[in-house]
């Protein structure tokens, strides 16, 4: 990430890649009518059922919405930290933040969480905050701790 995307007066927002889910759907729809087409002409077994298109038109709604509807998942600002709309801390109560990767059994994709320790008003101890971070995101995890070290530094700063 460039250092001049960052800016104390704007937000750094992560959302869900509308490319990566609009080519999805795309792919999820062809396969939805092609296996109707196929079903309805074919002239293999009348009487057998074809479970394809039913299997494929979940996933093609889904990845429809989320490359429609496009809210930001994480939002970092000159006030804290949001998560999915939600303050989860503000600078004042941020301690640190953590990338890991959960190990997941038979997984064969990257499984990153974010752990942001905090202080919540009124208790004493750290809090940590475990989250998961999406496959299609339009920022990287290395955008969001650098941008969270960013505007975390602008506060401190704020208070010298």
């Amino acid at each position: 990430m460039d250092k001049s995307e960052l800016s104390e007066s704007k937000s750094f927002i992560v959302k869900e890649s509308v490319v990566i889910n609009a080519v999805a759907a795309f792919i999820f729809w062809v396969m939805f009518f092609y296996a109707i087409y196929y079903k309805e002409f074919s002239n293999s077994n009348p009487r057998k059922i074809t479970i394809l298109p039913y299997l494929t038109f979940i996933p093609a709604i889904l990845f429809t919405i989320k490359a429609t509807i496009n809210k930001p998942i994480i939002e970092i600002n000159s006030k804290g930290f949001y998560y999915r709309g939600s303050l989860i801390t503000t600078w004042e109560n941020f301690n640190s933040i953590k990338l890991s990767q959960d190990d997941v059994v038979g997984s064969i994709s990257d499984n990153f969480v974010l752990f942001i320790e905090y202080i919540k008003p009124g208790y004493s101890n750290y809090f940590c905050t475990k989250l998961s971070l999406g496959y299609t995101q339009n920022k990287g995890e290395e955008d969001v701790i650098e941008a969270t070290e960013f505007y975390y530094s602008k506060w401190k700063e704020k208070l010298s």
